[in-house]
């Protein structure tokens, strides 16, 4: 017993003795970027230029437990790709981070890191601003798959994916057929959506032949639900304006049918470059040659009252083919001028009055007060057959 008290006490006391002579282990603090900066160019940027390479073997033990992972656990796969990101941001563990991203569902997280390595950025080099990649510039492949996560994430096509490509030097049909066949998203053809979609792989020309279509306009027409040859607009109606469904659909900024369809307006072919804010309100034929359409645009400034909406009614006659033959504003209210109409197979009565204001009339200024509308005159016209406007007497 003695003995093996003793046998103990030897092997505590030698336990001691290597603990006291162990060498202490240094910890050492490496910088790294934080997970959340891993999309921001001056972050990478900033990081790639002060520590290069340096942790690049810490990084690649992530890398590979992450590519290890794929098959087992794709979340943890994607952990361990994103620290390796921060300890040495690289091209090709982006890619990786990306197929990832897409294979997990994260579409619009992989849509943000696309963005991120396949356009260019500006920064500031020696007092002056350049333009490069955050590592080097995409493949076709590559480009793609930005827009597919971003259609996958946000059910859109950016419109300006013509500029964007002639900006890396693709072409913009390739990119096209890549994303129409990519086996990861369903189209609804039949969809407004998707024909919204298709207007966006336009190029420039396209886009400019669009107004002369007479297919086009046709379509145009047809969305027009109102066709008669009756209608008027009062003082009470002038003001009017749709801004939840322009032209008979929701509108949203960028290229879509709506958008489109402006082409066809007077205001867009005069000035391509404008935008305009439109509701189509009734068509109607003078004969198989001329079609009126009657249609209000509205400029005014954001969240004004309705009395100070400027606003004005425009009848255009069109040719089968869809060019303006003629055009005049009929109605409109504007600041002290306000004017109305009706429409009779194809005779315009116009009446015009002077609106009188508190205070002198500024759009800007939403705490005028409207005192009184005065009848000022009466003007008549009249359509012919050719399509043209002519000045005859009031009430005719």
């Amino acid at each position: 017993m003695k003995s093996i008290i003793k046998f103990c006490v030897c092997i505590s006391l030698l336990f001691f003795a290597f603990c006291k002579s162990k060498p202490e282990i240094e910890e050492i603090d490496i910088p790294a970027l934080r997970v959340s900066s891993i999309y921001n160019f001056d972050s990478v940027n900033n990081f790639k230029m002060i520590h290069f390479e340096q942790y690049k073997y810490l990084a690649d033990e992530y890398f590979s437990k992450g590519t290890n992972q794929e098959d087992i656990n794709l979340k943890k796969a994607i952990w361990n790709v994103k620290r390796a990101i921060t300890l040495f941001p690289n091209y090709e563990t982006y890619i990786k981070l990306g197929e990832f991203l897409m294979k997990d569902m994260q579409y619009q997280e992989a849509a943000n890191l696309y963005e991120f390595i396949v356009f260019k950025r500006s920064r500031k080099q020696n007092e002056e601003w350049i333009e490069n990649y955050v590592f080097e510039a995409p493949n076709e492949s590559l480009f793609t798959e930005y827009f597919v996560a971003n259609f996958l994430a946000n059910y859109f096509v950016d419109f300006q994916i013509s500029y964007m490509c002639e900006e890396a030097g693709f072409k913009l049909y390739n990119i096209k057929e890549r994303f129409l066949n990519d086996k990861r998203i369903v189209f609804d053809t039949a969809s407004n959506d998707y024909k919204n979609m298709l207007l966006c792989f336009l190029n420039e020309e396209e886009l400019e032949n669009y107004a002369n279509n007479p297919t086009n306009f046709v379509k145009f027409l047809d969305e027009i639900k109102s066709n008669t040859s009756q209608f008027e607009i009062t003082i009470d109606q002038v003001s009017n304006f749709n801004y939840e469904d322009f032209n008979g659909r929701n509108w949203n900024e960028g290229l879509n049918l709506v958008s489109m369809q402006a082409m066809f307006l007077k205001e867009k072919t005069d000035n391509p470059n404008n935008s305009v804010t439109f509701n189509c309100l009734n068509k109607c034929y003078i004969n198989d040659s001329v079609i009126v359409l009657h249609y209000s645009v509205d400029t005014s400034e954001n969240a004004c009252p309705k009395e100070m909406r400027h606003i004005y009614h425009v009848l255009a006659t069109y040719s089968k083919g869809g060019n303006v033959i003629d055009y005049k504003v009929v109605a409109a209210q504007s600041g002290e001028f306000l004017s109305v109409f009706s429409f009779n197979n194809g005779i315009i009565n116009c009446h015009e009055f002077k609106r009188t204001w508190k205070e002198v009339y500024y759009k800007f200024d939403f705490n005028n007060e409207l005192l009184r509308t005065d009848f000022v005159k009466e003007k008549g016209f009249k359509i012919n057959e050719f399509g043209k406007f002519m000045e005859v007497n009031a009430s005719m």
